[in-house]
């Protein structure tokens, strides 16, 4: 378990929060990603778009000539249009990862319990 000499030593930026007897949570000072966050999250956010686009109109073309009407559906040109869904994927987590960076901001907690029957509880200074 922390001791108060622990608690005691931590920056002051970090608040230390006691919820019930026996967990405690610290709370550490968000970070800002500063003049990197419109380039990175930019770049993300871009090219995300053009990977998800690209994978969009790369399986339609497949996609579209597998479904057509003549003959019944030819499953090779199904197959061969599914094949796209990995870098669609990949795609859209870029662009989702870009939005996160433009408009998120970064928080962290870390939560201290104790789950033994016997432990000892102490009381942290907020």
């Amino acid at each position: 378990m922390i001791s108060n000499t622990t608690v005691t030593t931590l920056p002051p930026s970090v608040r230390v929060v006691q919820d019930n007897l026996d967990s405690v949570r610290f709370i550490l000072p968000s970070r800002q990603l500063g003049k990197a966050r419109l380039p990175l999250g930019g770049a993300l956010l871009g090219f995300g778009l053009v990977i998800g686009t690209f994978m969009v109109f790369w399986m339609s073309g497949p996609l579209r000539s597998g479904f057509s009407g003549t003959g019944g559906m030819r499953w090779f040109e199904i197959g061969f249009g599914l094949m796209g869904l990995p870098g669609l994927v990949v795609g859209l987590g870029l662009t989702s990862l870009g939005v996160l960076v433009l408009l998120s901001r970064s928080h962290a907690e870390i939560v201290v319990t104790c789950c033994r029957p016997n432990c000892h509880r102490t009381r942290f200074p907020n």
